[in-house]
């Protein structure tokens, strides 16, 4: 669940995000981590992850499970003082880090219920301050995967490791297990259905998003198909007039906004294989949204629209 915090704490968390990422870029810097790093991201992690899965084939995936709601606030606030010198600093840090959801509503404390969220651990998602903390959190854990040489690149909770065997990606999952115990996180175990996966060399492994493809002697990008539907699903709740209304967004602006997700999205994966057929995707979805407003929204029959009409409203 995503915490939205109030306009003036927002305020007060990008100020202090912007000085401590430039202040301690530098100490928090490792050849690991990619995620809310300057002049790294996901398209720094996948491309590396591909160069590196180009000389070593077996791939274990994970993730840490439930991470920002698992992590242990005390662990977290003792990893910040050491590393975080101004002092003065230090209460507004620690009262981010208790930051609670408020649950005006039955349906939401049933909600968080639901997910395993509880008062007192875990940092609540979506403070600005919260990618932050989890690099802190993870350092250690970093400091240890480059100490044994091992082949990763870790995008906040998302994980992923090079290996020569099958053998060597088993030993890499039980190195994750024993040496996140001890700061409170875990990863599943390997088993059908679960979010930690083995690789063979000829097997698309997913990470971020993406697939990391076999082509010939090497590795490529591609767009998965899941990623795909997820993008599809975003794009068709646009076809809604409840939702436009919603989001305060008014039919002549609507163009303008399908062109800017377009663009979005084709610029987001630019380095993925498929991405031209992404492109003829979004041009097909982009054409049901404005169907669906016309006809189901505006009460228009669009089979009876000449030429010139069907083009005026931006109708293939």
């Amino acid at each position: 669940m995503i915490c939205v915090p109030t306009v003036q704490d927002r305020i007060v968390q990008r100020a202090l995000l912007n000085f401590l990422s430039d202040r301690y870029a530098d100490r928090l810097a490792n050849k690991i981590s990619y995620g809310f790093v300057k002049d790294r991201g996901v398209k720094k992690a996948v491309h590396d992850a591909c160069e590196i899965r180009a000389k070593y084939g077996w791939v274990y995936k994970t993730d840490i499970a439930s991470f920002f709601d698992s992590i242990d606030r005390l662990h977290l606030e003792r990893a910040l003082k050491v590393v975080i010198r101004e002092r003065s600093l230090h209460p507004l840090l620690v009262q981010a880090i208790g930051c609670e959801i408020s649950a005006t509503k039955g349906s939401v404390a049933k909600r968080i219920n639901r997910l395993g969220i509880k008062a007192g651990r875990g940092v609540r998602q979506g403070m600005p301050l919260s990618p932050f903390f989890s690099n802190i959190m993870l350092a250690g854990f970093d400091r240890v995967i480059e100490q044994r040489s091992l082949r990763a690149v870790r995008y906040a909770d998302d994980l992923i490791f090079f290996a020569s065997s099958r053998g060597e990606c088993e030993d890499v999952a039980e190195f994750c297990a024993r040496h996140l115990a001890p700061i409170g996180l875990m990863v599943p175990p390997v088993e059908p259905g679960s979010k930690s996966v083995i690789y063979e060399p000829e097997q698309a492994a997913e990470f971020l998003g993406v697939s990391l493809v076999r082509h010939q002697s090497s590795y490529r990008l591609e767009l998965t198909q899941e990623q795909i539907d997820v993008i599809r699903d975003d794009l068709l709740k646009l076809g809604s007039v409840q939702e436009l209304v919603a989001r305060r967004i008014a039919l002549p602006k609507l163009g303008n906004v399908l062109m800017l997700r377009r663009n979005g999205y084709l610029a987001a994966y630019d380095m993925c294989h498929n991405v031209e057929d992404l492109g003829r995707e979004l041009g097909k979805l982009e054409q049901r949204v404005l169907r669906r407003i016309y006809s189901e929204g505006l009460g228009i029959d669009l089979a009876k629209l000449s030429p010139v009409a069907r083009n005026f409203l931006g109708l293939n």
